[in-house]
């Protein structure tokens, strides 16, 4: 809301797009719950992933949520609906959930360790739900460093 003066207006749940509640507290439980960054260009019926991870261990209620055939009509011109591409979705949670005060941490790009690339909902094509995050992602969970890029991702 403070960087883009406007609250999120939907998210996917149990497969349906819904409109989100804005409660003011931002949240995260450490039970699995997909965090996900897409980026949408205002027009198109849909947004593309550009990288998503599951924090902690999911439990019933929370974990990956599979696109796979949804199809919805944006704001373009044409009342068409657009349908997401299949999704692999074996994209892994983590095996723990950090304890408090610490946090995971990309270690290494997603590059060669999706196993789909050209298919997928993702930016480029690419299925962010096949990455292999018990490579891409550290279970040590030290102190978070904000603003610090790890020299493995910098080009």
């Amino acid at each position: 809301m403070t960087t883009y003066g406007t609250p999120p207006t939907y998210a996917i749940v149990g497969g349906t797009l819904t409109t989100v509640a804005i409660n003011g507290v931002a949240t995260l439980t450490n039970a699995g719950e997909i965090v996900v960054l897409f980026q949408w260009d205002g027009q198109s019926d849909l947004v593309h992933d550009v990288d998503m991870m599951i924090a902690g261990v999911p439990t019933a209620a929370n974990g990956l949520i599979d696109k796979s055939g949804m199809a919805l009509d944006g704001p373009d011109a044409g009342a068409t609906t657009t349908a997401y591409a299949a999704d692999a979705h074996a994209l892994a949670a983590q095996p723990t959930a950090a304890a408090s005060g610490k946090s995971t941490k990309r270690i290494a790009l997603e590059t060669g360790h999706e196993t789909q690339s050209g298919t997928g909902n993702g930016a480029g094509g690419d299925d962010e739900t096949s990455e292999n995050t018990a490579v891409t992602w550290d279970t040590a969970y030290t102190a978070p460093t904000p603003g610090a890029v790890p020299t493995v991702l910098l080009p």
